[in-house]
C-alpha cells in the first residue's frame, strides 16, 4: 500500500513541478506583474543592464518565456531592447499551461500503469496504483504481490479474411508494448483473389499511446508497407493510423483500427473487431473490414470494399 501511495504522490509532484515551471511563481514580481507603461514600448539598457534583462527572463520547461519576455532587437539601436505585449506573454503562458497540464497527465497517465497477465484475468486489464476499478484483487494488500502487474504486453492473432464476391484468404498479426507505452505492430497480409495471382503484404512499425484506460485506450500506429507476390504495389508505401481498444466488461473486448496506405494509391481501411475472452488468455473475434481505394494520380477513380475476418488471438 506505501508503494501505491509512493507512485500516486510522486507523479502528482511531477505534473505540479511541470505547471509552476510554466508559469515561474518564482519570477521577480516586477516581471510577472509589468508597469502598464511597459506593455508595448522599447527601452533602452545599458550592456550590463541587457544582461540582468535576460537574466529575468521566466522559463518554462517547454517555451522560452512565460511573462514580459525580453530579448534583444537585432533591427534596432546596440542597447535597445523590445518587451514583449503583456497580453503577448499572457497568451503563451495560456498556451504553455495547457500544454505542460496534458503533457503531466500523459505521464501520469502511461507511465504509472501496469498489465494483468490478459484481459480480465483478475479485473479488467490495465491496473493503476491509484485506481481500485481496475482490477481489485491487485489492490488487495495480501495478494498485491502476485497481481501487481507488468510493464509490457502482447498479442499473437491469425484470422480467416473475406471480401466476398472478391478474395479470401488470411491475417497474421503481432502487436504488443515493449513499455508501458510503445511497441511493435508487425501484420502479413495472404489474399487469394477470384482472379489473379496470390496477393501478400507486409507491414512492419509501431505503436504510441496517446491516452491508456480500460474503457478507451488510443494509440497511433506508422507502419511500412509492402507487396510481394502480386497486389501490383498498390499498398505499397507509409501507413498512418490510429488504433481504440476498449476492455468494457468481462469478457467483451472492442477495437477499431483505421490506417491511410500513402503511395500512388491513397488508400483508407477500417477494422471494427468484438471479441470475448473464451479460455484464459484466448480470444475469439469477428470483424467488420472496410477499404477505401483513391486515386491521386490521372483520373480521379474511387473503389470500396466491404468484407469481414474471424480468428483467434492468444495474449501474453
Amino acid at each position: 500500500m506505501k508503494k501505491k501511495l509512493l507512485v500516486m504522490v510522486l507523479s502528482l509532484a511531477f505534473a505540479f513541478w511541470k505547471l509552476s515551471a510554466s508559469a515561474n511563481v518564482f519570477a521577480p514580481s516586477s516581471v510577472l506583474f509589468p508597469p502598464a507603461s511597459a506593455a508595448s514600448t522599447s527601452v533602452s539598457l545599458s550592456e550590463s543592464s541587457s544582461v540582468t534583462a535576460f537574466n529575468m527572463l521566466p522559463f518554462s520547461l517547454f517555451s522560452p518565456a512565460s511573462f514580459g519576455v525580453a530579448f534583444k532587437n537585432p533591427s534596432s539601436s546596440r542597447n535597445s531592447v523590445n518587451v514583449v505585449p503583456y497580453s503577448t506573454s499572457m497568451a503563451s503562458l495560456f498556451w504553455d499551461l495547457i500544454f505542460d497540464g496534458l503533457s503531466a497527465l500523459w505521464w501520469i497517465n502511461n507511465i504509472v500503469l501496469n498489465f494483468d497477465s490478459y484481459p480480465y484475468a483478475h479485473g479488467k486489464y490495465l491496473i493503476f496504483p491509484y485506481s481500485d476499478s481496475s482490477a481489485a484483487p491487485a489492490f488487495d494488500d495480501s495478494v498485491s504481490s502476485l497481481y501487481s502487474g507488468k510493464f509490457y504486453r502482447f498479442a499473437l492473432d491469425t484470422s480467416f479474411l473475406c471480401f466476398p464476391g472478391e478474395n479470401a484468404g488470411n491475417i497474421t498479426r503481432f502487436e504488443g508494448l515493449i513499455w508501458k507505452f510503445f511497441g511493435p505492430v508487425v501484420e502479413l497480409y495472404s489474399e487469394f483473389p477470384e482472379e489473379g495471382e496470390k496477393q501478400m503484404n507486409l507491414r512492419l512499425g509501431g505503436q504510441f499511446a496517446l491516452i491508456q484506460t480500460n474503457p478507451a485506450s488510443v494509440f497511433f500506429n506508422i507502419q511500412w508497407s509492402h507487396d510481394f507476390f502480386g497486389g501490383e504495389g498498390e499498398r505499397n508505401g507509409l501507413v498512418l493510423g490510429f488504433i481504440v481498444r476498449s476492455y468494457p466488461v468481462k469478457p467483451v473486448l472492442l477495437e477499431w483500427r483505421g490506417a491511410w496506405i500513402i503511395h500512388n494509391t491513397v488508400m483508407f481501411e477500417s477494422h471494427l473487431e468484438l471479441g470475448g475472452m473464451v479460455w484464459g488468455p484466448v480470444e475469439i473475434f469477428a470483424a467488420w473490414d472496410f477499404r477505401g481505394y483513391y486515386k491521386r494520380s490521372g483520373k480521379s477513380i474511387s473503389e470500396r470494399k466491404n468484407g469481414f475476418d474471424v480468428g483467434l488471438r492468444y495474449h501474453f
